[in-house]
Protein backbone atom coordinates (compact mmCIF):
# COMPACT_ATOMS: atom_id res chain seq x y z
CA UNK A 1 0.00 0.00 0.00
CA UNK A 2 2.91 2.47 0.61
CA UNK A 3 4.24 2.56 -2.55
CA UNK A 4 1.12 2.69 -4.08
CA UNK A 5 0.31 5.75 -2.04
CA UNK A 6 3.68 7.06 -3.14
CA UNK A 7 3.02 6.57 -6.95
CA UNK A 8 -0.11 8.43 -6.95
CA UNK A 9 1.35 11.11 -5.47
CA UNK A 10 3.97 11.23 -7.83
CA UNK A 11 1.58 11.08 -10.69
CA UNK A 12 -0.25 14.13 -9.31
CA UNK A 13 3.06 15.97 -8.82
CA UNK A 14 3.44 15.65 -12.92
CA UNK A 15 0.20 17.38 -13.88
CA UNK A 16 1.23 20.56 -13.46
CA UNK A 17 4.69 20.23 -15.06
CA UNK A 18 3.31 18.46 -18.28
CA UNK A 19 0.64 21.24 -18.76
CA UNK A 20 3.15 23.75 -18.85
CA UNK A 21 5.50 21.69 -21.08
CA UNK A 22 2.46 21.50 -23.25
CA UNK A 23 2.15 24.92 -23.17
CA UNK A 24 5.35 26.14 -24.05
CA UNK A 25 5.69 23.43 -26.77
CA UNK A 26 2.52 24.75 -28.15
CA UNK A 27 4.20 28.51 -28.26
CA UNK A 28 7.32 27.21 -29.93
CA UNK A 29 5.12 25.29 -32.84
CA UNK A 30 3.33 28.40 -33.30
CA UNK A 31 6.45 30.80 -33.55
CA UNK A 32 7.79 28.19 -36.02
CA UNK A 33 4.74 27.70 -38.30
CA UNK A 34 5.22 31.86 -37.94
CA UNK A 35 8.58 31.34 -40.03
CA UNK A 36 8.94 32.33 -43.58
CA UNK A 37 9.38 29.11 -45.73
CA UNK A 38 12.84 29.59 -46.79
CA UNK A 39 14.18 29.84 -43.23
CA UNK A 40 12.72 26.79 -41.87
CA UNK A 41 15.72 24.68 -42.51
CA UNK A 42 19.78 25.46 -42.31
CA UNK A 43 21.65 24.64 -45.52
CA UNK A 44 24.83 22.95 -44.60
CA UNK A 45 27.28 20.98 -47.17
CA UNK A 46 28.42 18.25 -45.68
CA UNK A 47 30.80 16.01 -47.99
CA UNK A 48 29.83 12.00 -47.76
CA UNK A 49 32.45 10.48 -45.18
CA UNK A 50 34.51 7.40 -46.38
CA UNK A 51 32.41 5.10 -45.09
CA UNK A 52 29.63 5.37 -47.64
CA UNK A 53 28.84 2.59 -49.64
CA UNK A 54 28.01 -0.57 -49.06
CA UNK A 55 29.46 -3.16 -46.63
CA UNK A 56 32.37 -5.71 -48.29
CA UNK A 57 30.70 -8.84 -49.05
CA UNK A 58 31.76 -11.91 -47.12
CA UNK A 59 33.83 -14.19 -48.88
CA UNK A 60 32.18 -17.61 -47.32
CA UNK A 61 34.53 -20.54 -48.55
CA UNK A 62 38.17 -19.00 -48.76
CA UNK A 63 39.79 -22.34 -48.48
CA UNK A 64 37.80 -24.01 -51.20
CA UNK A 65 38.21 -21.29 -53.52
CA UNK A 66 41.55 -20.57 -52.98
CA UNK A 67 42.09 -24.51 -53.48
CA UNK A 68 39.87 -24.44 -56.67
CA UNK A 69 41.37 -21.25 -58.52
CA UNK A 70 44.58 -20.91 -57.62
CA UNK A 71 45.85 -24.62 -56.59
CA UNK A 72 49.13 -24.24 -54.41
CA UNK A 73 47.65 -21.24 -52.29
CA UNK A 74 47.68 -21.97 -49.11
CA UNK A 75 47.04 -18.87 -47.39
CA UNK A 76 45.48 -14.98 -48.41
CA UNK A 77 45.35 -11.22 -47.06
CA UNK A 78 42.94 -8.49 -47.90
CA UNK A 79 44.32 -5.30 -49.28
CA UNK A 80 41.60 -2.60 -49.33
CA UNK A 81 42.39 0.61 -51.47
CA UNK A 82 40.90 3.78 -52.03
CA UNK A 83 38.98 4.62 -54.91
CA UNK A 84 37.88 7.68 -54.37
CA UNK A 85 40.77 9.63 -56.49
CA UNK A 86 40.05 7.15 -59.64
CA UNK A 87 36.60 7.36 -59.00
CA UNK A 88 35.58 8.97 -62.40
CA UNK A 89 38.31 7.32 -64.68
CA UNK A 90 36.54 4.52 -63.02
CA UNK A 91 32.69 5.40 -64.40
CA UNK A 92 34.22 6.31 -67.34
CA UNK A 93 34.80 2.94 -68.16
CA UNK A 94 31.92 1.66 -66.97
CA UNK A 95 29.73 4.10 -69.05
CA UNK A 96 27.06 6.07 -68.86
CA UNK A 97 24.63 5.51 -66.30
CA UNK A 98 26.85 3.60 -63.93
CA UNK A 99 27.49 4.28 -60.29
CA UNK A 100 30.47 3.20 -58.30
CA UNK A 101 29.01 1.57 -55.32
CA UNK A 102 31.49 1.97 -52.89
CA UNK A 103 35.13 4.14 -52.22
CA UNK A 104 37.15 1.05 -51.30
CA UNK A 105 38.22 -1.92 -53.43
CA UNK A 106 38.38 -4.97 -51.11
CA UNK A 107 40.67 -7.09 -52.86
CA UNK A 108 41.89 -10.95 -51.39
CA UNK A 109 45.59 -11.45 -52.35
CA UNK A 110 46.47 -15.46 -52.85
CA UNK A 111 49.33 -16.60 -51.28
CA UNK A 112 51.68 -19.14 -52.18
CA UNK A 113 54.29 -19.10 -49.46
CA UNK A 114 54.86 -14.73 -50.08
CA UNK A 115 54.05 -14.96 -53.47
CA UNK A 116 50.45 -13.57 -54.96
CA UNK A 117 49.72 -15.45 -57.42
CA UNK A 118 46.24 -14.13 -57.74
CA UNK A 119 43.51 -11.80 -56.97
CA UNK A 120 39.58 -13.33 -55.27
CA UNK A 121 37.01 -10.01 -55.73
CA UNK A 122 33.27 -10.74 -54.07
CA UNK A 123 30.81 -8.72 -54.90
CA UNK A 124 27.22 -8.62 -54.07
CA UNK A 125 24.61 -7.36 -56.38
CA UNK A 126 21.07 -6.81 -57.09
CA UNK A 127 19.30 -9.92 -58.99
CA UNK A 128 15.96 -10.52 -60.69
CA UNK A 129 14.87 -12.58 -57.35
CA UNK A 130 17.45 -11.01 -54.67
CA UNK A 131 20.67 -10.83 -53.92
CA UNK A 132 23.68 -12.45 -56.55
CA UNK A 133 26.63 -12.93 -54.51
CA UNK A 134 29.76 -13.40 -56.79
CA UNK A 135 33.16 -14.50 -56.75
CA UNK A 136 35.86 -13.46 -59.17
CA UNK A 137 39.32 -14.95 -58.87
CA UNK A 138 41.70 -12.82 -61.25
CA UNK A 139 45.52 -13.91 -61.99
CA UNK A 140 48.37 -11.26 -61.62
CA UNK A 141 47.83 -10.09 -65.54
CA UNK A 142 44.34 -8.99 -64.95
CA UNK A 143 42.47 -11.83 -66.76
CA UNK A 144 39.92 -13.90 -65.24
CA UNK A 145 40.83 -17.54 -63.75
CA UNK A 146 37.48 -18.42 -62.77
CA UNK A 147 33.71 -17.37 -61.67
CA UNK A 148 31.67 -18.78 -58.73
CA UNK A 149 28.04 -18.04 -57.73
CA UNK A 150 28.19 -18.08 -54.32
CA UNK A 151 24.58 -17.24 -53.39
CA UNK A 152 22.03 -16.53 -55.58
CA UNK A 153 17.69 -16.63 -55.09
CA UNK A 154 17.12 -17.25 -58.57
CA UNK A 155 14.27 -19.58 -59.61
CA UNK A 156 15.30 -22.96 -61.00
CA UNK A 157 15.49 -22.87 -64.58
CA UNK A 158 17.47 -19.51 -64.35
CA UNK A 159 19.57 -21.24 -61.47
CA UNK A 160 20.76 -24.08 -63.69
CA UNK A 161 22.22 -22.02 -66.08
CA UNK A 162 24.04 -19.28 -64.03
CA UNK A 163 25.14 -21.88 -61.75
CA UNK A 164 26.48 -24.30 -64.73
CA UNK A 165 30.20 -24.56 -65.54
CA UNK A 166 29.69 -24.58 -69.44
CA UNK A 167 28.60 -20.83 -68.90
CA UNK A 168 30.79 -19.85 -65.98
CA UNK A 169 33.83 -21.48 -68.04
CA UNK A 170 32.81 -18.52 -70.69
CA UNK A 171 34.37 -15.74 -68.14
CA UNK A 172 37.62 -17.40 -68.15
CA UNK A 173 40.87 -15.36 -70.01
CA UNK A 174 38.39 -12.35 -69.75
CA UNK A 175 39.86 -8.93 -69.21
CA UNK A 176 37.72 -5.54 -67.80
CA UNK A 177 37.46 -5.36 -71.87
CA UNK A 178 36.38 -8.52 -73.07
CA UNK A 179 33.19 -9.71 -71.19
CA UNK A 180 31.32 -10.60 -74.49
CA UNK A 181 29.55 -13.83 -74.23
CA UNK A 182 30.20 -16.77 -76.29
CA UNK A 183 27.08 -19.58 -75.11
CA UNK A 184 23.60 -18.73 -75.77
CA UNK A 185 21.77 -18.10 -72.76
CA UNK A 186 18.11 -18.92 -72.67
CA UNK A 187 15.39 -16.48 -72.01
CA UNK A 188 14.54 -17.39 -68.61
CA UNK A 189 18.33 -16.90 -67.17
CA UNK A 190 19.15 -13.65 -68.98
CA UNK A 191 18.21 -10.86 -66.89
CA UNK A 192 20.50 -12.71 -64.00
CA UNK A 193 23.19 -13.53 -66.55
CA UNK A 194 23.28 -10.08 -67.45
CA UNK A 195 23.63 -9.16 -63.56
CA UNK A 196 26.57 -11.53 -63.37
CA UNK A 197 28.42 -10.04 -66.18
CA UNK A 198 28.27 -6.28 -65.26
CA UNK A 199 29.33 -7.37 -61.85
CA UNK A 200 32.65 -9.53 -63.27
CA UNK A 201 33.15 -6.64 -65.31
CA UNK A 202 32.64 -3.79 -62.78
CA UNK A 203 34.80 -5.18 -60.31
CA UNK A 204 37.57 -6.10 -63.25
CA UNK A 205 37.19 -2.40 -64.48
CA UNK A 206 38.28 -1.57 -60.05
CA UNK A 207 40.65 -3.48 -60.05
CA UNK A 208 42.68 -2.82 -63.06
CA UNK A 209 42.33 0.83 -62.52
CA UNK A 210 43.40 0.59 -58.88
CA UNK A 211 46.34 -1.48 -59.84
CA UNK A 212 47.46 0.93 -62.50
CA UNK A 213 47.15 4.06 -60.32
CA UNK A 214 48.79 2.54 -56.97
CA UNK A 215 51.73 0.59 -58.82
CA UNK A 216 52.83 3.84 -60.30
CA UNK A 217 55.41 6.07 -58.37
CA UNK A 218 54.04 9.33 -59.08
CA UNK A 219 49.52 9.36 -59.22
CA UNK A 220 47.57 11.04 -61.35
CA UNK A 221 45.74 13.63 -60.92
CA UNK A 222 42.16 14.74 -62.03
Amino acid sequence: MISETHSAIRRRSWLPALGGAAAIAAIAGLAYLALPISGLLPVVDVAPGKGTGPAMCPWRDPDRDLAFFFPGAISYRTDTLALSTIRQDILRRLGPGSRLESNSLFIHRALKGSEIVGSILVRRDAGPHGAIEVVVAVDPSGEVSGVKIQRHREPAAAAQFITSDAWLKTFRSRSANSIEQDLPIPATAKPAAAVIAQTVRTVLIELDEAERYYSTSTPRHH
